[in-house]
């Protein structure tokens, strides 16, 4: 890559990103004398990504002085323990699910959420927002199982609540629209054979299979709304950090090569860097631009996301906004996981789509189905 810097964070996404990574990895968090913490600002923008309890665990660490005021540490701790109930929660669900798989003759197999949460110190402080699992042939008796078949599809697995906790129950691991992610659901579903078992009953991926899902989870934040949570980068820092001794760097260039995603892992290795503070040097492949890397910290520090153009717009006006970011973000299409035809075809499709709500006048909440649905039923 080359040698010019063209990303600098401003002070209060440096100070988080300090926060976060000293909460992660255990360390003392790095603040210059001269730095004056906003507590409400850095409470804010964690709280945009379910970052608080790791900001909690780093607050703890620093000087008094650098702490902030009593009212603040309580707010702020109050907030964290609901992250970590939420936890215990779901951790007890989890238990739970995993228990009645076992009565009834079927494997769980757990995919991120609580099974990397074990990558990290104190696991009940990352955030997690629901349960993905994976029961192997049982797809259909897991959702009769955990909610009498009362569920949601969502394109690649069921939706539902068991015990308040939402559940997605994949009947594969990644969107399968493209070729190329039916080439590497394959390659992950080739690993099933090879699942761990944890020693709460839960199964895990194997490790070459799992960093590939987890790259592929990565770049569907991207794909879909062009923001990259902190999450999914440490998860996927610590994941290969703590695997290292396991995951051979020429296997992994080998495989993410074959998979045509040695872009895409170069660019997310690279962003685990620099939020992590890690150094990944044996599993580069070098074969991306600095710019690109500096744009992607600002999909990160930034939040720059898809625009929402006002319904009531006219369309065209709805268009070019749209067609405008389009352009903006161009860069990043050549990471993704589609070809140049099946991005232009996808767009179309939404475009058309967005197209005929307006012309019907479909709220966007409703699905066009259900708006038809509900028309025949009001006649």
């Amino acid at each position: 890559m080359g040698e010019n810097n063209l990303f600098i964070a401003d002070e209060k996404n440096s100070v988080l990103l300090e926060l976060v990574r000293s909460a992660v990895l255990n360390e003392e968090p790095v603040i210059s004398d001269e730095t004056i913490i906003d507590w409400d600002e850095i409470r804010g923008l964690a709280s945009q990504q379910g970052l608080l309890a790791w900001v909690v665990d780093a607050m703890c660490k620093l000087p008094i002085c650098k702490q902030p005021s009593r009212f603040q540490r309580i707010s702020l701790q109050l907030s964290a323990q609901e992250i970590w109930n939420r936890y215990d929660k779901q951790k007890k669900v989890l238990l739970q699910m995993i228990e009645m798989c076992r009565q009834n003759g079927m494997r769980l197999l757990l995919l991120k959420g609580i099974g990397l949460s074990e990558l990290y110190p104190k696991p009940a402080s990352r955030p997690s927002g629901d349960i993905d699992v994976y029961f192997f042939d049982d797809y259909e008796k897991g959702n009769e199982l955990f909610n009498q078949g009362d569920f949601v599809f969502g394109g690649k697995h069921a939706e539902f609540i068991f015990e308040g906790i939402h559940v997605e129950n994949h009947v594969t691991m990644i969107n399968t629209q493209t070729k190329k992610q039916r080439k590497i659901e394959q390659y992950i579903e080739n690993g099933l054979g090879k699942v761990m078992e944890s020693k709460d009953g839960y199964y895990t991926l194997p490790l070459m299979e799992n960093l590939v899902y987890l790259l592929m989870h990565t770049l569907s934040h991207m794909n879909s709304s062009f923001t990259l949570p902190y999450r999914n980068i440490f998860d996927f820092a610590l994941f290969i950090h703590r695997n290292r001794a396991s995951i051979s760097p020429k296997d992994c260039q080998d495989v993410m090569k074959r998979l045509r995603l040695d872009k895409s892992f170069e660019l997310v290795l690279y962003l685990s860097e620099w939020m992590s503070g890690l150094s990944f040097g044996e599993y580069h492949l070098n074969n991306i631009s600095k710019k690109d890397v500096d744009k992607a910290k600002w999909l990160v520090v930034g939040h720059i996301a898809k625009p929402d153009p006002s319904q009531s717009m006219l369309y065209v006006k709805q268009f070019i906004i749209r067609r405008k970011y389009d352009c903006q973000i161009h860069w990043l299409y050549k990471y993704l996981p589609k070809s140049p035809i099946e991005r232009f075809r996808s767009s179309f499709h939404k475009e058309m789509a967005v197209l005929f709500r307006k012309m019907l006048h479909i709220p966007q909440a409703i699905p066009v189905s259900n708006f038809f649905h509900i028309r025949k039923s009001n006649r």
